[in-house]
C-alpha cells in the first residue's frame, strides 16, 4: 500500500473542499505528495507538509515554495525560530547543488566524460544530503523536540512512459512537520523516501536508498 493511499484510509486528510483547492494549487490531483495539512479524527491539524524545491532550472533551488500556515504556531512554536530555520537556513542547503541547466549542458557537451560527470554529480548530492541531515537534526534538537514537534525530509518518486515509450521520472519533495508528540512518533517511524528509488553506485553514481530525500 502506498503512502498516499494509507493516509487517506486512515481518514487524516482535510475536508473535501480543501482537497479540491489543494489539487488546483499543487498541479492536479495526481500529485505524489500528501496534503499540506493533515488532521486527526477531531479535525485538529497534526502535521504540515511543505513543498520543497531542491534545484532550479538556472539557479539554486528556492527551498520551501509553500506559504507557511498559521497552524504551525498554534502549539507554542516561536515564529522567529521557525522562520529562521525554514526560510533562511534551509535555502542555504541548496547552494551546493548545481542548477539543472548547468548539469544538462555539461553532459550534452561532454558525453565522453560520463563517468567523471556521474562522480561529480554524486559528490554534489552527497554534500547536499549531509547538509540536509544537519539542518533537520539541528532544527529538531534546538527548537522542535522540546515543543513536542518533529521535522523530517520526505519525497516520493514515480515513473511513467510517454506515447513513444520514453521513461519519465516524477519527484515531489516536502518538509514534513509533526505538531504533536503522538504525530512526531508516527513521523519518526516513516521513511524519508517513498516510491521509485534507484541505486546507481555500480556506475559511480549515487545510491538513493542512503539519502534523506530523492535528489
Amino acid at each position: 500500500m502506498d503512502f498516499k493511499m494509507d493516509r487517506e484510509i486512515r481518514g487524516r486528510q482535510k475536508s473535501c473542499t480543501e482537497q479540491i483547492l489543494c489539487c488546483f494549487n499543487r498541479g492536479g490531483c495526481w500529485r505524489l505528495a500528501p496534503s499540506k495539512l493533515i488532521c486527526n479524527a477531531d479535525g485538529t491539524v497534526v502535521r504540515i507538509n511543505l513543498f520543497f524545491e531542491a534545484t532550479g532550472f538556472c539557479m539554486a533551488g528556492r527551498g520551501i515554495i509553500d506559504t507557511i500556515p498559521v497552524e504551525l504556531y498554534t502549539n507554542g512554536l516561536d515564529r522567529s525560530d521557525a522562520e529562521s530555520y525554514l526560510q533562511v537556513k534551509l535555502p542555504l542547503v541548496n547552494t551546493v547543488r548545481s542548477p539543472c541547466c548547468a548539469t544538462t549542458l555539461a553532459f550534452a557537451l561532454c558525453p565522453c566524460f560520463w563517468c567523471s560527470f556521474c562522480r561529480w554529480v554524486k559528490g554534489e548530492i552527497l554534500q547536499w544530503d549531509s547538509r540536509l541531515r544537519e539542518w533537520q537534526n539541528e532544527f529538531n534538537d534546538t527548537v522542535l523536540v522540546r515543543k513536542g514537534y518533529f521535522v523530517k525530509t520526505q519525497s516520493s518518486s514515480s515513473v511513467t512512459y510517454n506515447n513513444k515509450g520514453e521513461k519519465q521520472r516524477h519527484i515531489e519533495r516536502w518538509i514534513a512537520i509533526a505538531l504533536t508528540p503522538e504525530e512526531s512518533e508516527l513521523l519518526r517511524s516513516e521513511p524519508h523516501l517513498i516510491g521509485y528509488t534507484v541505486d546507481l553506485s555500480c556506475c559511480d553514481g549515487v545510491n538513493e536508498f542512503e539519502l534523506c530525500m530523492h535528489p
